[in-house]
């Protein structure tokens, strides 16, 4: 026979089940998660970047919630799934302690296998800009598995001395700037990572507006630089688009295998990006970017 004690027992017993359960709720791994930190770009402040793609590697359909962890005083900039256009969701933002943790729903189901882009976006006031040397320590937590990360450091413009531990794997020039890079694989789920960024720089000034200073400087003939850009985008995805339906009309075995599929999905998160960077830049407002994503979503 069994008594009240007993059946209470195991009603304790089912509550703590079903909180380990929700506690330890499955998470969507990241396949492919570029992190880009970018000291006084476009403010005086760190702007720090997510930029990916989620895999469910769940086994079943995912409907729950994802979670994003940030540094105590982050200033949340964007939070978007980025496979049809910009779309930016709500968010909320908890305090856990010395740092935060953001917590999202997608808008939609992701199926079995399928792949999710995302981006998410903060800034952090690190920096005394009363001082010309320059340095922080900044924590990167995983809140869920990642297969592939790339790390991009970007060094403020009329800097010198910069350095940055972990040593980048290797640097490269990107316009104005020189970009350090490290790849790192099979990050677990609440995994630490610490960098430490340190350079000289006397300047105050964000480093794009001394750019486009230095633009306006150095320039004689006036030029609708945005228009420029803009047909460059266009005429550029308009030859992905005749080429790829040239190739389609020649061979619709190859048009509809899973390898075409694969790279026509792979130009597409490359051409994002690239519209990602001339926004970032300050080469293209808001309205023009989200424009000329929605054209390439289309093609």
């Amino acid at each position: 026979m069994k008594t009240p004690k007993n059946l209470f027992k195991k009603f304790l017993i089912l509550i703590f089940l079903f909180i380990s359960a929700s506690a330890f709720a499955e998470t969507m791994t990241m396949k492919q998660l570029y992190y880009s930190i970018w000291p006084e770009y476009d403010k005086p402040s760190v702007l720090v970047i997510y930029s990916g793609k989620f895999i469910n590697d769940t086994g079943k359909p995912f409907n729950d919630e994802l979670i994003y962890y940030a540094p105590k005083g982050a200033k949340i900039n964007m939070l978007c799934e980025t496979e049809n256009g910009m779309l930016c969701l709500r968010y909320l933002v908890e305090d856990m302690g010395d740092y935060i943790k953001i917590t999202w729903k997608p808008s939609r189901t992701i199926n079995p296998g399928e792949e999710f882009p995302v981006m998410f976006e903060y800034y952090i006031d690190y920096l005394n800009l009363n001082n010309s040397n320059r340095s922080f320590n900044h924590l990167f937590r995983a809140a869920f598995p990642i297969q592939n990360m790339t790390v991009e450091v970007k060094q403020p413009t009329d800097s010198t001395q910069f350095e940055m531990i972990p040593k980048p794997h290797w640097n490269q020039l990107d316009g104005d700037f020189t970009n350090y890079y490290l790849n790192l694989k099979d990050i677990k789920e609440n995994e630490k990572i610490s960098f430490k960024i340190s350079y000289v720089r006397n300047s105050s000034e964000p480093s794009i507006k001394n750019i486009k200073q230095s633009n306006l400087n150095e320039t004689s003939i006036p030029t609708d630089k945005k228009l420029i850009l803009i047909i460059i985008v266009f005429a550029a995805i308009l030859g992905f688009t005749v080429a790829y339906m040239l190739k389609g009309t020649s061979s619709k075995q190859s048009k509809n295998s899973p390898k075409q599929k694969e790279n026509n999905k792979n130009h597409k998160q490359r051409e994002k990006e690239k519209l990602r960077k001339l926004l970032l830049d300050g080469k293209i407002s808001e309205e023009t970017y989200k424009e000329l994503l929605k054209e390439l979503n289309n093609k």
